[in-house]
């Protein structure tokens, strides 16, 4: 009768076991895909002749350990800025740090007006 008992109780407690579905991602689940799209209009001087425009705090802090990968958007074609290409005779290029995206340009100013930026959060 015991040995009936331990058995049945055995079976009962492997049968409730519960496997960890996310054990080999630790903390937060991973957020789904994000997408913003942004017009950089209000360009500033810096030293070094580099223009720029700041998106301050645009991106989700739940993003912050996501890769991401910032766009031109012209009508024509789009670029990837993550690293310097050429644009309008200069080059343009942008960065992400903490939820916050900088547009960057190297040219004549004559050749600024509304860039259109698409940042792809993943």
């Amino acid at each position: 009768m015991i040995v009936i008992a331990t058995t049945l109780s055995s079976l009962c407690l492997n049968s409730c076991k519960k496997d960890n579905i996310n054990a080999d991602r630790p903390g937060h689940p991973r957020p789904a895909p994000y997408t913003i799209d942004l017009v950089a209009s209000q360009w500033r001087l810096n030293p070094g002749g580099i223009f720029s425009v700041s998106f301050p705090d645009v991106i989700p802090l739940n993003y912050a350990s996501s890769s991401e990968k910032i766009y031109l958007v012209t009508s024509d074609k789009i670029a990837q800025i993550n690293q310097a290409i050429p644009f309008r005779n200069g080059e343009i290029w942008a960065t992400y740090s903490q939820g916050d995206v900088t547009v960057n340009y190297r040219g004549e100013p004559k050749n600024l007006t509304y860039v259109n930026i698409r940042v792809v959060i993943e």
